[in-house]
């Protein structure tokens, strides 16, 4: 059985959200796989009332609940944080809530904000959260000639599940995000992505959404050789210039992104690591499984050229 592989320090996460450590409730023992269906939302109950659940790769291990459940249910808060995107920082409420899905209940801490994270949900939770020992992403038909792959999974401060990527010395958390369609990385993590893979950027800065509908400026990097991952290979990406580590030297097309200096700016803590692969990526695959068990991230794809790749 793979270990677990944390990748960052309590109380900071992939996307800065800051709170106060909380216990998790331990998952069951042995559960059936649950195959989600095509859009990923599932029934479940909150505090006794029925509710809509999103499932996401890059959700995390309690509900991030919907504003409007929340006034629905009268919840009262019991501490506090913040999802920090950027300079943009969302002040957040963290309570504890009785929840049930396939008959499991549980009773975890939550979170919430003033903004939906998804809409026409009353909750967003990550594999992480769920009672089932292997979660399945549906993404396509299968096809015949594919394969599995399986990577070790690892798992961020906040209890998101991806992989972790060895690149220069750091470790990089890549996570899969299905309704993104491109690639996404923080600054630092494109500067050793770029300095291994030889990586330019090119175009200009545009608003390119994050999470919680915020936007922020982003750069595309074609890389020279594509950075694989599993069956996956991906040669281009957007980068977030000013976050979680500042981005220099990227005013010309074509300057090297190998050069980009990276600033920590100590009131924002240190460099983020992070890559979010979107759903283009996955296109000639069929299924995404977290099997929580064996700790693993399983691929199951088509055979991709290591030229190729979004």
């Amino acid at each position: 059985m793979a270990g677990r592989r944390r990748t960052g320090a309590c109380g900071a996460g992939v996307l800065g959200l800051v709170l106060t450590c909380l216990a998790r409730a331990a998952p069951a023992a042995t559960a059936p796989p649950l195959v989600l269906p095509s859009d990923a939302v599932i029934a479940g109950e909150v505090q006794g009332i029925p509710v809509r659940l999103r499932v996401s790769p890059v959700g995390f291990a309690y509900p991030v609940l919907d504003p409007g459940l929340v006034a629905r249910l009268g919840l009262r808060a019991e501490g506090s944080g913040a999802a920090r995107i950027g300079v943009v920082r969302l002040p957040g409420h963290v309570g504890r809530i009785a929840w049930k899905v396939d008959g499991v209940g549980s009773r975890t801490p939550a979170l919430w904000f003033s903004t939906a994270l998804a809409v026409g949900v009353d909750a967003v939770i990550g594999p992480e959260a769920l009672p089932a020992g292997r979660v399945v992403f549906p993404l396509s038909t299968p096809k015949p000639g594919e394969t599995a792959v399986a990577l070790p999974m690892a798992e961020s401060a906040d209890h998101a599940l991806g992989v972790a990527l060895s690149l220069g010395g750091r470790t990089v958390f890549a996570q899969w995000d299905l309704d993104r369609p491109d690639n996404l990385a923080s600054a630092a993590a494109a500067a050793q992505i770029a300095s291994a893979y030889g990586g330019k950027l090119a175009d200009q800065v545009s608003e390119t959404p994050v999470t919680f509908g915020v936007l922020r400026p982003t750069r595309r990097m074609d890389l020279a050789k594509a950075l694989p991952i599993g069956p996956l290979r991906v040669s281009q990406m957007q980068v977030r210039v000013a976050d979680l580590g500042d981005a220099e030297a990227i005013a010309d097309r074509g300057v090297d992104a190998a050069d980009i200096v990276v600033h920590p700016r100590r009131r924002e803590g240190p460099p983020g690591y992070s890559l979010v692969i979107g759903r283009a990526a996955l296109a000639g695959c069929s299924a995404l499984i977290f099997d929580r068990a064996a700790r693993e991230v399983i691929l199951v794809c088509m055979p991709v050229p290591a030229s190729s790749g979004p």
